[in-house]
């Protein structure tokens, strides 16, 4: 949803859109074009570095149907795959670490994951503020998650993208079973969020966290409208945890 934050009493609108765009059938049609074509490695493959105390978080989206997009991410973390882990599990308490989570609750525990009510904000325009509200399901695989149900981002599907059950999973660095954390949708203001937080150990005390995600907006608000937001959202959380877990581990 859209939340006015000024200029308002604080009544939920939706943008004001620009004029209907003679050319947007023809727009439309080629971004279908786009979205049936293959994802390949050069478009969405991430890569993450550090240098001294600035961390750079690549963050790649390539088109899919349905006004969606998927997205992956990465970085390195000084910390072992433990540390990484517990911080991504304690559910209770992500907002104080995560920024643009303003409310984080955790509805029920359970022996492996937990149901999360989540709400973030970001800053639009004009003093306009997108929020969005997301119950989500959260799974824990620490010996990973099965590969059926594994859509790899970066590998060639020959063109197909299919909606179900699978989640989009960045690529393994390495060819042992990294450890997911996988999270879907059950209710909110998205028609599709679901996702996979990957930890693999690259080598003593580093680890590298890798993301995917699948989202799609309503269908009144384009994605190509807070795809860049998104994006941004994305870098600023992988760093938030980068510099969580690096504290905790220390």
């Amino acid at each position: 949803m859209i939340c006015p934050h000024r200029g308002s009493l604080g009544i939920r609108q939706r943008p004001i859109l620009t004029p209907r765009n003679p050319t947007l059938p023809l727009a439309r049609k080629q971004r279908s074009q786009v979205s049936s074509q293959t994802l390949s490695r050069r478009d969405v493959f991430c890569k993450a570095s550090s240098t001294g105390e600035e961390t750079s978080v690549s963050v790649f989206l390539a088109p899919a149907p349905r006004n969606s997009r998927l997205l992956c991410a990465g970085v390195d973390i000084q910390a072992p795959v433990e540390a990484v882990w517990d911080c991504l599990t304690d559910y209770e308490n992500l907002a104080e670490f995560i920024p643009g989570l303003v409310v984080n609750e955790c509805l029920e525990m359970r022996d492996t994951g937990a149901r999360l009510k989540q709400v973030g904000q970001q800053d639009l325009y004009l003093g306009v503020k997108f929020c969005a509200t997301a119950v989500l399901d959260i799974a824990e695989h620490i010996e990973g998650m099965p590969r059926e149900l594994c859509y790899n981002i970066g590998y060639s599907h020959n063109g197909e993208f299919k909606e179900g059950d699978w989640f989009p999973c960045p690529e393994k660095v390495l060819k042992s079973d990294p450890r997911d954390i996988v999270f879907s949708l059950v209710d909110g203001d998205f028609q599709a969020f679901k996702g996979v937080w990957r930890m693999e150990k690259m080598a003593v005390g580093v680890t590298r966290l890798a993301y995917g995600l699948h989202v799609r907006p309503q269908k009144w608000l384009p994605v190509g409208l807070i795809q860049g937001r998104i994006k941004r959202e994305v870098q600023s959380n992988l760093a938030a945890v980068k510099k969580h877990a690096e504290k905790t581990a220390s």
